[in-house]
């Protein structure tokens, strides 16, 4: 399956600011499904942007009736010296569609 993550980002400071958006994909179990990263982005002083990162992930458990599997996406943007300025958490199921 291919998983889509994006996030709206504005840049608060007074200055531009180069980020990277990392994603975790965690499973029910806490392991570490799928780590994958977006395109690095720059945001200009108080500029707003739509960040996005995708990646293709294998055996993912089909959430059904009866069967409620839940995943963890953990996200966060890190600058050039690998300091997160961002972290987030959301959870999903995985649903055929």
């Amino acid at each position: 399956a291919k998983i889509h993550v994006e996030s709206e980002v504005k840049n608060d400071s007074h200055k531009s600011r180069k980020f990277s958006f990392l994603v975790t994909l965690v499973d029910a179990d806490g392991k570490n499904v799928k780590v994958f990263k977006g395109p690095d982005v720059c945001l200009k002083s108080k500029e707003v942007k739509i960040i996005k990162a995708e990646a293709e992930v294998n055996n993912l458990h089909f959430w059904s009736w009866g069967y409620g599997y839940l995943y963890t996406v953990k996200t966060k943007l890190v600058n050039a010296d690998n300091e997160a300025a961002i972290r987030t958490r959301l959870y999903f199921i995985y649903q055929r569609t």
